[in-house]
């Protein structure tokens, strides 16, 4: 979807820029992203990365380098030959990528925009000097050194302030999505991103009661996990009906903005998580977000009366297939196992987006994967029986006028 968007943006007449946010974490794909549209746009592209490594990463440059940005000291705008040049070099430049943008800070974002205005004088009212600008990165990862996220709101300089109401005006975003074909895989993706995140991360216990309640598994108590692991910044997707017709579903993604105690700490039971959710329409707190709080599950078993009381949370950078079942994702990078240990794995991941080129498979596949499905024994089964379901449908009709002759009408 990001890809075609820029497409016909590219290929219409369009003057209007575009200011798009591709959020995604590690492994999602967003360096290939970034390598279709640099073969898309050719000359009239630019990549930048703030850093000399994260630009190195994705054949760029630094923005520093690149719009002539001073490392220490105050911004001057740039005039005579030097600003000549720079104008020179970016003459074609309609576009430009910028990746990691969690570490570009609000004070370089503001650099970012006026240095552009300069570069592109005939356009020097329109932000960004009529320049389209694509954010890729995920505001999970390390923050900006020695200044400001560009989501924050706070006043601070007028270059600083200057760089917010910049940021504020991108307001179409994409969201890249991982799955994986087993608990385990995804487990490991999820905790070694909760330890990117740069925030220190709460363990909390679940409260049980009855014998072995602790060790019953998550599907046995009401979706609601033994342990939670949360950080600020970590995707979470969650495990309960809480408010279904406002999007509080079982499966509804967001990010966590705060976790709030009030007198106790981690291991225990926070009083809320406040979750900043992707597609919800109901009420929330003053910044968007909605305070989810532990609920309680009960059950019996063999032992007696059980219970769990826990947040009713899950980490979601990455998720399994079966558990994508049902979502409708805007995209995703999905490893499908080595083999189809399940009927319908393949189908059901690749299915989660509305449009296939949203899809990118990661680790790629031999062919012999795919075709090894054909000989899945639950498959063929499942072939049978659609076929059986067609036959009576197609034997099956409504009573016509005439048929109903010897029906008793009540």
């Amino acid at each position: 979807e990001v890809y075609t968007t820029v497409r016909q943006h590219f290929e219409s007449t369009s003057q209007e820029p575009l200011h798009i946010i591709i959020n995604g974490t590690a492994g999602t794909g967003k360096s290939y992203l970034i390598n279709c549209l640099r073969l898309l746009l050719g000359g009239s592209v630019r990549v930048a990365a703030p850093t000399g490594v994260a630009s190195f990463i994705i054949e760029g440059r630094t923005l520093h380098s690149l719009l002539h940005l001073p490392v220490r000291g105050d911004f001057k705008e740039m005039e005579g030959s030097n600003l000549q040049k720079m104008q020179d070099e970016l003459s074609s430049t309609k576009y430009l990528i910028i990746d990691e943008m969690s570490m570009v800070g609000r004070k370089i974002f503001g650099m970012i925009a006026r240095r552009l205005r300069q570069a592109f004088p005939s356009k020097s009212q329109v932000l960004f000097g009529g320049c389209s600008v694509f954010l890729f990165g995920d505001f999970g990862q390390l923050p900006p050194v020695m200044d400001l996220p560009l989501y924050t709101s706070v006043t601070r300089s007028d270059l600083s302030d200057q760089g917010y109401r910049a940021y504020s005006q991108f307001e179409t975003a994409f969201t890249l999505t991982q799955l994986f074909p087993t608990v385990e895989a995804v487990v490991n993706h999820n905790v070694a991103m909760l330890r990117e995140c740069g925030h220190p991360i709460a363990t909390i216990k679940a409260v049980h009661t009855g014998a072995n309640a602790a060790k019953t598994p998550p599907d046995d108590a009401g979706g609601l996990e033994p342990v939670v692991m949360l950080a600020r910044t970590a995707r979470v997707m969650l495990t309960s009906n809480l408010w279904v017709e406002v999007g509080l579903v079982n499966g509804a993604m967001g990010t966590v903005e705060a976790i709030c105690y009030k007198e106790t700490m981690p291991p225990h039971l926070p009083v809320a998580v406040m979750v900043r959710f992707d597609h919800y329409t109901g009420p929330t707190v003053h910044d968007g977000t909605v305070p989810i709080t532990p609920i309680r599950h009960n059950w019996s078993s063999s032992g007696g009366q059980c219970s769990r009381l826990q947040l009713p949370l899950k980490l979601a950078w990455a998720v399994t297939i079966h558990k994508s079942q049902g979502l409708t994702l805007d995209k995703v990078v999905i490893d499908v196992g080595k083999k189809e240990f399940s009927c319908g794995l393949t189908f059901v991941a690749c299915s989660r987006v509305r449009k296939l080129k949203d899809i990118l498979f990661m680790p790629l596949f031999p062919l012999p994967r795919l075709k090894s499905i054909a000989n899945n024994k639950r498959l063929q089964e499942r072939k049978e029986e659609d076929q059986r379901l067609l036959s009576l449908q197609e034997t099956t009709a409504e009573p016509t006028i005439e048929d109903t002759s010897h029906m008793e009408w009540i």
